[in-house]
Order: C-alpha cells, then sequence, then structure tokens
C-alpha cells in the first residue's frame, strides 16, 4: 500500500488513542485491588472494507463491523491495532505524511519509546485532538 495514500486515509477516518484501564487483577495486591494500565490503540472506521482489510493483512489487529446496515445506510467497519510493534510500524510509514495527525502520531510514538509519562501524554493527547490545524 503506497503510505502516502495511508497517511491521507489516516488524516481522514483514523483515531489514536490512550486510556487508563483497570487491567485484571494483579495477584501482588492481596486485598484484590486492579492494576491500572494503560491502552493504546491506533484505527480507521470507514463503510470501504477492502483497504481495512490490507492494512490488516500488514499490521494485524483487529477487523470487525463496527455498525450494521440500517436500511439505506452502509455498514460501517473498524480496524485496530493496540500492541506497541504494530502500532510503531504503523505510525512509522505514515508520519512524514501525516497533516492533521501529525502531533499526536509523533506522541504516540514517543510514548511507545518510553519517552514521554503515559499521564502527561494521554492529556496532551485529548489537547492535540481539539486543535484545528490549517
Amino acid at each position: 500500500m503506497d503510505n502516502k495514500y495511508i497517511a491521507g486515509y489516516f488524516d481522514g477516518e483514523g483515531s489514536i488513542g490512550l486510556y487508563r484501564s483497570l487491567g485484571s487483577t494483579d495477584p501482588r495486591y492481596l486485598s484484590g485491588r486492579k492494576s491500572p494500565s494503560w491502552v493504546r490503540t491506533v484505527g480507521i472506521s470507514n463503510t470501504y472494507l477492502p483497504t481495512l482489510r490490507e492494512l490488516y493483512s500488514e499490521f494485524g489487529g483487529s477487523l470487525r463491523i463496527l455498525k450494521e446496515t440500517d436500511g439505506h445506510k452502509k455498514r460501517i467497519y473498524s480496524w485496530t491495532i493496540g500492541s506497541k510493534d504494530s502500532i510503531a510500524r504503523f505510525l512509522s510509514k505514515i508520519v512524514p505524511h501525516l497533516r492533521e495527525k501529525g502531533p499526536q502520531a509523533q506522541l504516540m510514538l514517543s510514548i511507545i519509546a518510553g519517552k514521554v509519562d503515559e499521564f502527561e501524554a494521554a492529556i496532551k493527547l485529548k489537547e492535540l485532538k481539539h486543535v484545528l490545524v490549517g
């Protein structure tokens, strides 16, 4: 796939997320308290399945129906990756060509590389989602 095409597709239809999760019970805590962790996600939702299938074939992750057909509306599909390696591989290919999501992608790559605190990065990522680029 052409990296410039995918970057444009991702700028328009993609998302980058960093969420706090309670995770599973950590046996180190005798009280049964949950061990918090960070969940990273990168994905694209769209009605055109062939491109999402190609992304799934190249980068793995999950491919699912996000919303079923409702009368005259098309079915919406979602491709998502969550592993550090897959996210880094995907974003590294397209980050030079991104316009709108470039700062978010750079921040996610810094998070994965351990260069930024995840709590502070989550706040910054949220801020970046509301910045108009132009």
